[in-house]
């Protein structure tokens, strides 16, 4: 079986960037596919952002 080289993760949550993370520090060269183009709620675990946005809990 060949050894990975590239991976495409689907989605810029907590699980896909902890995902991205493990595959880079195993040297897989990774990209991160995300449909928003700004962060929201879900991007940041449902914590603080920024952007034009209101983001709970915080509304900011």
């Amino acid at each position: 079986m060949p050894a990975v080289r590239n991976a495409i993760v689907v989605g810029a949550g907590i699980g896909g960037l902890t995902a991205a993370i493990g595959l880079r520090r195993a040297g897989v060269e990774t990209t991160v596919l995300e449909r928003r183009s700004t962060p929201d709620r879900l991007l940041t675990g449902g914590g603080s952002c920024s952007g034009t946005t209101p983001c709970w809990p915080c509304g900011s």
